[in-house]
């Protein structure tokens, strides 16, 4: 008999999971902040142990559903307050500008030279030469003040994504332009 309600209870997590998960909204795994990441954890480990809670299976479902609602708030209050985003999430630092590494950037990052090296590569860049400047950013967005100091806006940034094909900025993993304006359209992948 137990077993049978623990198989019963683990599918009501399971869809209980899958449901608050759809709700919440996916990424994928390489775009997840580090708060997103604990959240995962969180709310599978609450799953799991709504599954193999016999006496009062409600509990764990109940606390599952409150974080998700916790979350959601945080996530639509960091989207409406720009500032607030900086301490849920960080801020973007400048850590190759021109020529010049900035180690403090990178040391705040917690990015070290072979992993910035790694990540350069990754993106198609093996001579830092033809980088003008590379923002370390711990969730992705536009940087509108790195286009005022190009001296664009986002309704340039747009118009040379469509120009590429893309519809929207949230189809692009990384956008990169250089010192002559020619930018490189990295896509999400699927």
């Amino acid at each position: 008999m137990d077993l049978l309600q623990v198989a019963v209870t683990a599918v009501g997590a399971f869809a209980a999971l899958f449901l608050l998960s759809k709700l919440m909204g996916h990424r994928q795994i390489s775009e997840l902040s580090v708060f997103d990441y604990v959240n995962g954890i969180t709310i599978g480990s609450i799953a799991a142990e709504m599954a193999t809670e016999l006496e009062k299976p409600l509990r764990p479902l109940a606390a599952m559903v409150v974080w998700a609602l916790l979350v959601w708030l945080l996530e639509a209050l960091t989207s409406k307050c720009p500032r607030l985003r900086k301490y849920i999430s960080g801020s973007p630092s400048i850590v190759f500008d021109n020529g010049k590494l900035y180690r403090r950037n990178m040391k705040k990052a917690r990015l070290d030279l072979s992993e910035f090296l790694i990540q350069c590569r990754q993106q198609g860049f093996f001579d830092l030469g033809a980088i003008q400047t590379a923002v370390y950013e711990p969730d992705g967005r536009v940087l509108g003040e790195n286009l005022h100091r190009m001296g664009v806006d986002e309704t340039w940034l747009l118009k040379q994504l469509r120009q590429q094909g893309y519809h929207s900025a949230r189809e692009v993993f990384l956008a990169v332009a250089d010192a002559n304006k020619q930018v490189a359209v990295y896509p999400v992948s699927t």
